[in-house]
């Protein structure tokens, strides 16, 4: 990815990737915990030969929402 950022109430927190693990994180207030969210990557995409932003739910969610 060449970025992320965290969709929380309709507000984009962007991420920081660690260069050693791959990792991207983003630290927030307790006031984050049990709010839905999704991730907003941009990627490129090999298939259209151009950089895509995608919108997608987190892979180690327990619960999704709809839409």
């Amino acid at each position: 990815a060449q970025s992320v950022s965290l969709e929380l109430d309709g507000s984009l927190k962007r991420m920081r990737r660690d260069d050693a693990t791959g990792v991207w994180s983003v630290t927030g207030p307790a006031s984050w915990r049990g709010k839905p969210y999704r991730y907003v990557v941009k990627v490129w995409a090999p298939s259209v030969r151009e950089v895509v932003t995608n919108k997608v739910t987190d892979p180690y969610s327990v619960a999704l929402t709809a839409n």
